[in-house]
């Protein structure tokens, strides 16, 4: 009831009820030949969601996304003709909208599961539409080939009547869309699209839900393919081919992607508007669109949406709610996280050399060295970002150097970055929120507005006044209060082991002081493992119960605050001999 109320109260969603207004008007007064039209532009307005779905809200470009939308309206239309019962329409439905599902879970587990760049999805599916096409001509005996296939089964209706019908199903579908893109798992979806690297590092299985978010695009798309050939009577190979896939990406893209309306409103001019250009100006109205939409993509990216919607994202407010503190048993004796003989190479280039160190619970060890002494690359190959050449990483008896970063931050390590590293499209509030996540898949359907926050967490907000911002979007805040969130964020993951990477950058004197405070009680009284990288000295000796110095790769000297700073090697290699 909350999301609905949420859904009515925003300007996009005020923009899709006039449109919903406006085509429920519209047979009263047009001819038939229009009503149809709109019918199927309607349809394919229901396609290029499917497309905004994966592009706009997963950042999943699919340059022949057209092969789902055939493959939904060839199976149906294959089943549908060679059964020819009732139930072979029902089974032509469930092969149309599931086939499209196996089709792109096939492409995800290729693109997203392997090391290949998700932007090789594009030319997957390019590629498929483009083999489809060629294979629907070739099995002339099972899709009718250059000719197509007629006499599908039709709706039991026509006319108004099957116009109102398409119409039902489109808001629908635009309401259960909208419902998902608000959610908290829409959330997450969008978090990827922004950040994904800050997404596996808060221990979400970003390959997972870009699969996810594809193969939902995918039979939403085959969906489509039903309806236009069962509201069409004939499909033909071009609903498979390149040409449909190139023109719902038209239709997006000068719509607004990243924008159900944005969608809708781009599908539905273009399709409506095109059969008059194209008779008036039959040469040259292709060309015309095509020059528009390289004007939209290059000046105007997010669509013409962006001239009627001026609304800035809503200020909704969370509540946070503290947890109770846990009572925990220290023993700051045991190793927690052990590192043996830890290698990284990139190509010839050593970076570290047969690295060995151990971590302890409940202690706050600071690691100093010059420039290029590989400190980053050290917290780069605990959690997964680099892989080791050599060596082992072990937390709690469990090897991890192989493992991804999602998995990693499940057995209980979480780190900031060098630069900072948010989801710079959502706001302080929604950053948090994913944090408190664990990793986990939330609600498909609700909007949840409440954070559970552990006290330290809560403790780093209210002293960081980030309390004040949680509306702001994170991008907007200025460089340190982003270092202050990515911290907020990585301690609300609650882990055993904490690994920050100059936390302090860009903070004033007062703040680091206060954040010193915060990372000792964490340590000593949370009894959390914190590693930290930093390069003020006098920030080290406030804090640190344990100092390692990092030179050329290997350890110099590790021991106390006092025994570092009077080594002399220390002296020699870092703090240049003062």
């Amino acid at each position: 009831m909350n999301l609905t109320r949420s859904l009515l109260k925003s300007n996009p969603s005020r923009n899709l009820v006039l449109i919903i207004l406006i085509l429920l008007l519209l047979p009263t007064v047009s001819t038939d030949y229009f009503s149809s039209l709109v019918g199927k532009a309607i349809i394919f307005a229901i396609f290029a969601i499917s497309l905004d779905l994966a592009w706009g809200y997963g950042g999943i470009l699919s340059l022949g996304h057209s092969v789902f939308f055939g493959l939904g309206a060839y199976a149906f239309t294959i089943t549908s003709l060679n059964i020819g019962t009732p139930f072979g329409i029902f089974l032509g439905i469930v092969l149309g909208v599931f086939v499209p599902i196996i089709i792109a879970a096939l492409v995800s587990s290729f693109v997203f599961f392997s090391k290949t760049s998700p932007f090789y999805i594009g030319v997957v599916t390019l590629s498929l539409a483009l083999l489809a096409e060629k294979m629907v001509i070739r099995f002339s005996s099972f899709t009718g080939g250059q000719n197509g296939l007629s006499g599908v089964p039709e709706f039991p209706f026509y006319g108004v009547p099957l116009y109102y019908f398409i119409l039902l199903i489109f808001v629908l579908v635009v309401v259960v869309s909208s419902i998902l893109v608000k959610s908290d798992m829409g959330k997450i979806i969008m978090g990827v699209r922004e950040n994904e690297e800050r997404m596996q590092f808060l221990g979400f299985s970003t390959p997972l839900v870009r699969t996810m978010i594809f193969c939902l695009s995918g039979s939403l798309a085959g969906f489509a393919g039903i309806l236009y050939a069962s509201f069409d009577g004939f499909v033909s190979p071009s609903l498979v081919g390149f040409t449909l896939g190139t023109q719902v990406i038209v239709w997006v893209a000068i719509g607004g992607r990243g924008n159900i309306v944005g969608a809708v409103i781009g599908a539905l001019l273009i399709n409506i508007l095109s059969p008059y250009f194209n008779e008036y100006f039959p040469y040259v109205w292709q060309s015309i669109l095509g020059l528009f939409f390289i004007i939209t993509v290059v000046f105007f990216p997010k669509g013409i949406y962006s001239f009627i919607d001026k609304s800035r994202k809503s200020a909704v407010k969370y509540d946070v709610t503290v947890k109770p503190q846990e009572v925990k048993i220290l023993n700051s004796k045991s190793n927690i996280l052990n590192i043996n003989n830890l290698g990284v190479s990139f190509g010839k280039l050593s970076i570290l050399k047969d690295l060995s160190l151990k971590i302890n619970t409940g202690e706050l060890q600071c690691i100093i060295g010059p420039n290029g002494a590989g400190k980053t690359t050290l917290i780069n190959a605990i959690t997964g970002r680099n892989n080791p050449t050599n060596g082992t990483v072990v937390i709690d008896s469990s090897s991890i150097e192989k493992e991804r970063p999602e998995t990693i931050v499940d057995k209980g390590i979480a780190r900031t970055f060098q630069s900072t590293n948010i989801v710079g499209n959502l706001t302080v509030a929604e950053n948090l929120q994913l944090a408190t996540a664990n990793g986990k898949f939330q609600s498909f359907y609700q909007n949840t507005k409440e954070i559970h926050l552990s006290p330290s967490t809560d403790k780093l907000l209210k002293l960081s006044r980030l309390e004040e911002k949680m509306t702001l979007l994170a991008s907007e805040l200025a460089h340190g209060d982003q270092q202050l969130l990515e911290l907020c964020m990585a301690i609300a993951l609650e882990p055993k082991v904490l690994l920050l990477d100059e936390p302090t950058a860009g903070l004033t004197g007062l703040e680091r002081k206060e954040i010193g405070k915060i990372l000792i009680h964490l340590a000593h009284e949370d009894n959390i493992s914190i590693l930290v990288i930093e390069h003020d000295i006098d920030f080290v000796k406030e804090i640190a119960d344990r100092v390692t110095v990092l030179y050329d790769g290997t350890i110099a000297a590790d021991g106390t605050v006092d025994q570092i700073t009077q080594s002399d090697l220390v002296k020699k290699v870092y703090l240049g001999g003062h």
